[in-house]
């Protein structure tokens, strides 16, 4: 198979996932639904802001919503990740600990990977995808520094089955199992 017709593959599927993530965004409300993208290196990404809000400082000046980003990296070993996204820089140099709650079950505590100045961190493995695609809801949670607050994000995971499996269409690659 040619460049080209890799080319032409690849912009297809990707076509096909963007209708298909059209129909997930149609039934969603504003803010709170999936939002199919890409990301900086050649990654493809379904996001969704939180149901709540955090503010920047300790002035509730400026409240903004945390951005919860699922993220497909096709190529020869492709790879599922998960990325939350701040305005408000947290304190870490190596990991992060994140509680995690699926829905009304117990909190599980994980170590993220800071991210570029510390707006935001990450979680890279296909079980992290896959442990969403059967809940309703992710509540996220971790502490801003050693002297600072804890923050909170919570997300409604309403058609994350349909995101996950367009990406997983774009970027030709099989669903994350559980």
């Amino acid at each position: 198979m040619t460049t080209r017709a890799i080319a032409i593959l690849s912009h297809a599927a990707l076509a096909a996932a963007i209708c298909l993530f059209g129909a997930v965004q149609a039934s969603g409300q504003g803010r709170h639904t999936w939002r199919l993208g890409n990301g900086p290196n050649g990654q493809i990404t379904a996001s969704i802001f939180s149901l709540n809000t955090l503010s920047i400082g300790s002035s509730r000046v400026i409240d903004y919503h945390p951005v919860l980003t699922i993220a497909c990296h096709p190529g020869v070993a492709p790879r599922w990740s998960q990325l939350l996204q701040l305005k408000d820089p947290v304190s870490a140099s190596s990991a992060i600990n994140v509680s995690v709650r699926l829905d009304n079950g117990p909190a599980q505590d994980e170590q993220w990977t800071p991210g570029f100045q510390g707006r935001g961190f990450s979680r890279d493995g296909n079980e992290g995808v896959a442990r969403l695609l059967q809940a309703k809801r992710l509540r996220l949670s971790w502490r801003f520094g050693f002297l600072a607050g804890r923050g909170d994000a919570i997300f409604n995971l309403s058609g994350v089955k349909e995101a996950v499996a367009g990406l997983a269409g774009a970027c030709g690659v099989e669903m994350p199992l559980s």
